[in-house]
């Protein structure tokens, strides 16, 4: 099978691409797996060994062509023209599309791939997204408290990989290895110190920790672990480097400009740790498999974009309104104070490579009741989770993110079982209760369960609800559907049953809007249905038949696993943990 991955964001996104392209190739070594990407993250890609072309995209180049005067619209489209023939001469039997802008939903139609997923357009230039893991993306970027999933396992999910590779990837070639060795020689007696990397700089500011903090770290990395400091960044963050290096009172050593991406992948090879932002250097070092202490601010939220893998540490603000919405403008951003030099200090020195991958165990103290430390791993289905480091109270938001968890991999994986989940399925013969409650389990052991009870009595009416008004829909579309299959329809009939349904999915979205904890059920049968394709009634009615048995079948599951959870916790508080399975 010839396969093509679009993927035109950033370097992170990129780099968090490799496990599908590593899934791909394994699936089918003999099939050609291409990847497109844009020219300027042209590097990225070429440290992938897996992809056997790449195809780059020159945005920044196109688009100041529609600005000069010797460049008509005719020319522009003839170029694209013929960049877009030249492609579609490949014959791709699979695209997948991890981009979500409107210019790769474009190219996805025009190159008109006969298994199309991700982002694409309708023949009258309306977005589509095709696949139960791209409506996920969407699901939410709509609902972000309850995401449980990483990016990384929803692409996995988009290429059905059942057994990822669990690490990101990239090679580093002899010659980024040779530069290194070179900088280093530069750098004299410093570098012969243990070099931890800092990352500074972020895309975003307001998710940056300030450059004293960040100076203070340096300082205690020099004073306290013997080491020195090397500050990662690109040109543009110039200044920041700059800003550190007038506070600092050690020395340190500034890459800051001074690299290209192969270049600084060979440095962070050389890193005991690094300390960073939520940034593309993050993931580069993952894929590199360097150790990793992410500061996540404002409105980076480490459950969507953790590094990847096993044993990296997550410092995020314990406080309700953290993380904060994508838009939000904060007056205030106490979460930049809630991460201390202390804390990251004590992260990096009880950092599990240093323990054999066993996650620290930080005390519920005084000066750490604002912060949550994580650490990266994952749950006994192979997707990445953050197990915490500091045992506090289980709640009831924990019990709902793991419900979400169990719900959305076993709806959109479809057949595709790995091969845990294979053998649970031969030994217990039902998938739900026995696997459900091995992931509480594996939740629950870090969390306090406490003698009072949760209780999702309220959840569970509230889901009777939705479940009525799926089963509505249901109905009416079963009657649209036998209505539109009549050789004489009767139009009357049929213009009644519409405006009957168009009021079940009005009242469907206001029960989304006065339920945010469940709300997620409501907004992905909302984009499934936004995505309905055909201009024949009979068909629209069948889709939408399908449609709002999902909801309601979504709707029962979720209830049983909630009223799941309650038994188990009633369970946990009454019998040790390891009599618990027994009973359930």
């Amino acid at each position: 099978m010839n396969t093509l991955i679009i993927n035109l964001t950033r370097m992170g996104d990129l780099l968090q691409t490799s496990p599908l392209l590593k899934g791909l190739k394994e699936q089918d070594p003999e099939g050609r797996l291409d990847l497109m990407v844009v020219e300027d993250f042209r590097a990225v890609a070429g440290g992938f060994d897996m992809v056997d072309e790449i195809l780059t995209l020159d945005l920044n180049g196109l688009i100041p062509q529609f600005d000069q005067p010797d460049k008509t619209v005719v020319d522009l489209h003839h170029r694209l023209k013929e960049w877009i023939e030249s492609v579609r001469r490949r014959s791709y039997d699979r695209l997948i599309n991890l981009s979500h802008t409107r210019i790769s939903a474009a190219l996805a139609r025009l190159l008109d791939v006969p298994d199309t997923r991700g982002v694409t357009l309708s023949k009258d230039g309306y977005i589509l997204i095709r696949h139960p893991w791209s409506n996920y993306f969407f699901n939410v970027t709509l609902s972000r408290t309850y995401n449980p999933i990483n990016l990384v396992d929803m692409y996995l999910g988009v290429g059905d990989i059942t057994n990822p590779p669990q690490k990101l990837y990239f090679r580093v070639e002899a010659e980024a290895r040779s530069f290194a060795d070179d900088f280093f020689r530069e750098h004299g007696s410093h570098a012969r110190r243990p070099l931890y990397g800092i990352q500074p700089g972020a895309m975003q500011e307001n998710r940056r920790w300030q450059p004293d903090r960040w100076a203070e770290l340096c300082d205690r990395i020099w004073d306290q672990l013997g080491g020195v400091a090397i500050v990662f960044g690109a040109l543009s963050d110039s200044d920041i480097g700059r800003r550190i290096e007038q506070q600092v009172k050690n020395p340190l050593i500034n890459a800051i400009g001074r690299t290209t991406i192969p270049q600084l992948a060979a440095l962070l090879t050389r890193c005991q740790t690094l300390i960073t932002n939520d940034t593309g250097t993050m993931h580069l070092a993952a894929a590199v498999e360097t150790p990793i202490v992410a500061i996540f601010l404002a409105a980076a939220r480490a459950d969507d974009t953790a590094p990847y893998g096993r044993g990296h540490m997550i410092l995020e603000a314990n406080i309700e309104c953290a993380p904060c919405n994508y838009d939000t403008v904060c007056p205030n951003p106490v979460c930049h104070e809630m991460v201390t030099p202390d804390i990251v200090l004590a992260t990096i020195r009880d950092h599990p490579v240093k323990h054999g991958g066993i996650p620290p165990d930080f005390p519920d103290e005084e000066d750490l009741t604002r912060i949550r430390i994580s650490m990266t791993d994952f749950d006994p289905w192979g997707m990445s989770i953050l197990h915490p480091c500091i045992k506090r109270p289980l709640s009831r938001k924990q019990i709902l993110s793991t419900a979400y968890r169990y719900l959305w991999r076993t709806e959109l994986q479809g057949n595709h079982y790995n091969h845990y989940e294979l053998s649970l399925r031969t030994k217990c013969g039902n998938l739900l209760p026995s696997s459900y409650h091995l992931l509480l389990r594996d939740v629950i052991k870090d969390w306090e369960v406490s003698e009072t009870s949760i209780s999702f009595q309220d959840d569970c009416d509230s889901l009777d609800k939705l479940e009525e008004l799926a089963t509505l829909g249901l109905q009416r579309a079963e009657t649209l559907a036998h209505a539109a299959s009549q050789t004489h329809p009767d139009r009357q009939l049929l213009q009644n049953i519409t405006a009957h349904l168009a009021v079940i999915d009005k009242d469907i979205y206001a029960w989304e809007l006065t339920h945010p904890d469940l709300a997620p059920l409501a907004i992905h049968f909302r984009i499934d249905k936004g995505n309905i394709d055909n201009d024949d009634l009979k068909s629209l009615a069948y889709k939408a038949q399908t449609l709002y048995g999902d909801l309601k079948r979504r709707a029962e599951r979720f209830q049983t696993l909630l009223r799941r959870s309650e038994q188990f916790l009633a369970h946990k508080r009454q019998s040790p943990i390891g009599k618990v399975m027994e009973i359930l």
